[in-house]
């Protein structure tokens, strides 16, 4: 997750605790934590949870993390905040995470998720990734969003350039994509934020 995407989530979150969806190696919960945010991270990927721990060891920073299938969340209105961040585009069942979500979140909570979107770029950059990304709209997932009982509060794009590259680029050429992606559309990241 890059500054700009943490940047935009955070716009969207109320005061409180947090559980994140797809924690991998608590890139996010770091900063999150660091503000003093009860945070609780839930992956599927044993690996992903041990490296979070090893982070947090190396960082001085605690949370909460638990192997746990986003799709299959045993967690009810215990939460302000639910994000799943760069996570969504993964799951096999994305409506049944987002009923989770809801069932988290206690009145008024939030759940924020950012995808990749489907277009020219991503669509063909994911024919080269080991594991298959599901591809949406905005106007998707904000469907999703509302059928299972959210009022969407937020829609946003936020990079043209694939985030692969951004975190991958040198410094210069990161500075080089940015001003190219300022002069067209087409943005591919996309990010919707409910409220319950």
């Amino acid at each position: 997750m890059s500054l700009l995407e943490a940047s935009v989530v955070s716009e969207y979150l109320i005061e409180g605790s947090v559980l994140e969806l797809g924690v991998g190696t608590g890139r996010f919960a770091f900063e999150m934590v660091k503000k003093g945010v009860g945070f609780v991270g839930v992956d599927i990927t044993r690996n992903m949870l041990r490296t979070a721990k090893e982070n947090m060891m190396a960082k001085g920073v605690k949370f909460e993390v638990v192997n746990m299938d986003a799709e299959s969340l045993g967690f009810s209105e215990a939460f302000d905040n639910v994000v799943c961040l760069h996570t969504f585009h993964f799951l096999s069942h994305p409506l049944e995470a987002l009923s989770d979500a809801f069932g988290a979140l206690r009145r008024g909570g939030r759940c924020i998720v950012s995808f990749e979107r489907r277009g020219l770029w991503n669509t063909g950059f994911s024919r080269f990734d080991v594991i298959k990304k599901n591809l949406y709209s905005i106007d998707e997932v904000a469907r999703m969003f509302r059928a299972v009982g959210f009022e969407v509060i937020g829609r946003r794009a936020i990079f043209n350039a694939p985030y692969r590259f951004y975190r991958k680029a040198p410094a210069f050429l990161v500075r080089k994509m940015i001003e190219a992606d300022a002069k067209r559309e087409g943005w591919l990241i996309g990010l919707v934020a409910g409220k319950k």
